[in-house]
């Protein structure tokens, strides 16, 4: 599933899916809506594994690093 399908569905804004993963991250700051926003845009990829992981969680395994990739069926 796409991140952007997953925060629709969830209702979750850009600063809100980052300040839930600086909290699943819990040695990491919230991260910046602007990076959530290119990643749910497709203009970036989250490159850290932890970060993908968080991701993962978060959408309770339906967002993975293959969606972001296109990998995905």
């Amino acid at each position: 599933m796409r991140l952007e399908k997953f925060m629709k569905e969830a209702g979750l804004g850009d600063a809100e899916l980052g300040r839930r993963i600086g909290e699943l991250l819990k040695s990491r700051e919230p991260v910046p809506r602007v990076t959530v926003r290119q990643w749910r845009l497709g203009q970036r990829k989250p490159r850290d594994p932890e970060i993908i992981e968080a991701i993962r969680k978060l959408s309770r395994r339906r967002v993975t690093a293959n969606d972001f990739y296109g990998s995905a069926a």
